[in-house]
């Protein structure tokens, strides 16, 4: 079961009070999700948009890739692997409006916490049409 949240700094946006409006669409091998805050994010404002799964499993294709609508001044993914094993390999890519790519490794820190993996990657200056996808390998076994 797949569940979006949102907040911000200002607190006006919270799953409980029903302004935040979610859609998922969950498949067996995907899951993609979208979410609509109002009223809009004001200059200066922050808010927080979080994914949670449950019973849910990265097997083959381990990324996440975000795709940018509008302009963002700081954009981060904080991502837990649960039980993820040794962290092997950990990239990322930012994509351009024109289809152009570049290295956003240089952004990226991971960390063990117990049995689990913890990838941070930050981007500043994100502009429409844009993506960043950040990928990882995994043992699955602990050494």
């Amino acid at each position: 079961m797949s569940t979006p949240v949102a907040s911000s700094t200002s607190g006006r946006y919270a799953k409980a009070h029903g302004e935040s409006r979610f859609s998922t669409h969950d498949t067996p091998n995907l899951s993609k999700f979208a979410c609509q805050l109002a009223p809009a994010i004001q200059p200066g404002e922050a808010a927080v948009i979080g994914y949670t799964c449950e019973g849910g499993r990265f097997e083959d294709a381990l990324y996440w890739r975000q795709a940018v609508a509008r302009y963002i001044r700081h954009f981060t993914i904080n991502l837990r692997h649960g039980d993820a094993g040794d962290l092997i390999s950990c990239s990322a890519v930012e994509e351009h409006e024109d289809g152009s790519e570049n290295s956003a490794t240089e952004e990226l820190i991971w960390d063990y916490e117990g049995d689990d993996v913890i990838i941070t990657l930050t981007r500043d200056y994100l502009r429409p049409n844009q993506s960043v996808t950040l990928r990882w390998t995994v043992t699955r076994e602990h050494a």
